[in-house]
């Protein structure tokens, strides 16, 4: 496997495996975005109802990570 260091944050190294590298045209990213836009729009909407908030927190931290790794594609 053949790994590049992409970038250094907060003492973690962010590494991309360059052997399962997939790319993404400017309409498949757009798509994403979108996509994830309206799940985090219904984990909130999820989030002032539900009683598993710990759940659903996870699921929005985890949309606000791939966000951000969606920006460094």
């Amino acid at each position: 496997m053949t790994f590049v260091l992409l970038k250094e944050i907060n003492g973690l190294l962010l590494l991309l495996n360059v052997d399962k590298m997939v790319k993404l045209n400017g309409i498949e990213l757009n798509v994403l975005e979108v996509a994830l836009d309206h799940m985090e729009e219904h984990l909130n909407d999820l989030h002032v109802e539900s009683i598993d908030a710990p759940l659903i927190q996870d699921r929005l931290d985890a949309v606000k990570t791939l966000k951000t790794k969606i920006k460094l594609l």
